[in-house]
Parts: C-alpha cells; structure tokens; sequence
C-alpha cells in the first residue's frame, strides 16, 4: 500500500512553501514551530475523536492514521524548522539516515522486556510490540497494533523526504530539468 505513505510524502512537500511563505510575511520561526504542533495535535485529536467517539471504541484507541499523519508531518516540520539553512540540506537527510538506523537496529539490540527469551523478531519479543502493549491499551491480549508506535519515526522520515523534495522544487536557482534530474536520481536511489 503505497496511498498512505504517498500522503505524508505530499504533506511534507507541502510545508516548505507554506514555511517560506510564513517567513516572507514576518512570522517567527517561533511562531511557526507552535503552529505546526498545534495542527499536530489538531490531527491527533481528530484521530482520537475517529477512533473512539464516532466509531464507539472502547476502549479509546490512541493509534490512528490521521493521528500518524499528524505526528509525522508535526515532526519533519519541526525538524525542518531547526534545520533549514538552505547552504545545509545534509542536516535533514543525517537526522533522517540516523532515525533509520536507530529503527533498525533497535529490534535486535532489546527485546522486550515482559517476554524474557522470546525472538527479538518475533511479536511477544520485539520491542516495537511491547511500546505498543505498554502506552496503547490494546483490547483483548493483543500483542500489537498495527498502528506501531515506534512505525511513527520512519513516518517521520517519508514526510522528511517529502520536505527535501519540496524544497528541491521550491528553488528559484535551478533549472527545470536541474530539479527533474535530481528528484529522479533520489527516487532512484530511496
């Protein structure tokens, strides 16, 4: 399913000129950074109505695709926002490189803790499993969600994406063809 991922890439793409925008009519950085978490926290909160009240969940579902476009897009904004010197678009793609590693790694350096000896692969032994039994209330002895709470920081990272493509695009020094050329090659490569 490629919709879902698709929609934060677009969302991301989205931010730097709405952010530049921002910035040419006078509003603060400061600023900006409290306007993205509070959208984010706007989508979350619908998720949350989503999720529980409308669809009468109980208990009250705390993972939801609208709260995951709203934290993802909440966070690559806010790493945006710290790093958005244009001179220096590697910072972003670092911060984006260093929270795949982490996901990566992290499943086979801890195992959850409540399943001593189980699999670090497996869904009684992964750690992303046991975040979700710890913080999402799951219903029925479920061992996971399949709303992953650590599955938010490569969410984060498609937005990221999204981002660096945006202001890719965005750039007023490049060619057409300059741009097409180098979207493709990230295509290529990702």
């Amino acid at each position: 399913d490629t919709i879902f991922p698709l929609f934060l890439f677009i969302a991301g793409a989205s931010f730097p000129f709405s952010f530049a925008k921002r910035l040419a009519g006078g509003a603060s950085v400061r600023s900006i950074r409290l306007g993205c978490l509070r959208r984010g926290m706007a989508l979350f909160a619908l998720g949350l109505l989503y999720e529980g009240i409308l669809r009468g969940g109980v208990p009250l579902r705390l993972s939801s695709v609208l709260a995951r476009i709203g934290l993802a897009w909440t966070g690559a904004a806010l790493i945006h926002t710290c790093a958005w010197s244009r001179s220096r678009p590697w910072t972003r793609w670092a911060i984006g490189a260093a929270i795949l590693v982490g996901y990566w790694v992290l499943p086979f350096s801890v195992t959850a803790p409540d399943h001593p000896g189980a699999w670090c692969l497996s869904k009684e032994g992964n750690v992303s499993c046991w975040v979700d039994r710890m913080i999402l209330f799951l219903p029925d002895g479920r061992l996971y969600d399949n709303q992953s709470t650590l599955g938010l920081f490569p969410a984060i990272v498609t937005a990221l994406l999204g981002v660096s493509a945006g202001e890719i695009v965005r750039r007023e020094d490049w060619s057409g063809g300059r741009k097409a050329l180098v979207l493709a090659g990230i295509a290529a490569g990702g």
